[in-house]
């Protein structure tokens, strides 16, 4: 549902151009903001669906195969099966060892479901801002037309009033991004600070793909304490 939905803010904000013609020019800036809070946090919910998928349930799966196929009796297979659900258990931080890794994980999903809900909100605004412009278009355009030219100092001082009003939302929506972007920010540095104390190597190694250029040990500095993997170190160096 995640991946989804910040993949559909992406295609629906990269036809702003066709969709919000008439007031693109002022949302670039904008526009440059949700991408790159959108990739971050694609960049996160791609890297934990890959090791869902690929270093744990598949890896794990095979090893079940593998496990039933030498089993000798059906003891042997309720044992490997066992296991399999003891390592997808494990793994996937479905027990209560790792309650406190999951519940930050489930942070970081609400962080990017608020982030799509104050998006949507946005988009609103927007669209109206846009239906303003265009009816102000055309009734100068039709002004136009009818030899009229100019605009009367009534007009002039509503479309002063709307601009200003305008620029004040999306003051405020940027705000609001900022915030989330800030937030999600900080509760990814936690998750990835309690994945680098586990002593599961694929879990480590989650923490180093996710950031596998060291962004947020930069970002956060001081505060990534604890045995942070380096990228340039193997996890038993």
């Amino acid at each position: 549902r995640i991946e989804h939905g910040l993949r559909r803010m992406w295609g629906k904000t990269a036809t702003w151009d066709r969709t919000l013609p008439h007031i693109v020019g002022d949302i670039r800036e904008f526009r440059h903001q949700i991408n790159i809070i959108c990739c971050e946090m694609q960049h996160f919910i791609s890297q934990v669906q890959y090791y869902i998928n690929f270093e744990v349930l598949e890896c794990s799966w095979k090893e079940l195969e593998n496990a039933v196929d030498t089993a000798e009796n059906l003891d042997h297979i309720i044992e490997a099966h066992k296991r399999f659900l003891g390592i997808v258990s494990e793994r996937l931080m479905l027990n209560q060892e790792h309650l406190q890794v999951l519940t930050k994980l489930y942070a970081n999903y609400k962080n990017a479901i608020n982030f799509m809900d104050a998006y949507d909100k946005a988009h609103e605004v927007l669209k109206k801002a846009n239906i303003i412009r265009a009816k102000r278009h055309d009734s100068m355009n039709l002004k136009t037309k009818q030899g009229d030219w100019g605009i009367k100092a009534a007009d002039e001082a509503a479309i002063v009033q709307e601009d200003k009003e305008f620029q004040a939302q999306l003051k405020a929506i940027a705000k609001i991004f900022t915030n989330n972007q800030s937030t999600f920010s900080t509760s990814l540095r936690d998750f990835l600070m309690a994945l680098s104390l586990e002593a599961d190597d694929s879990m480590k190694f989650l923490s180093l793909r996710i950031d596998f250029n060291e962004h947020y040990k930069q970002k956060h500095g001081n505060n990534f304490n604890g045995p942070y993997i380096n990228r340039t170190k193997s996890v038993d160096a």
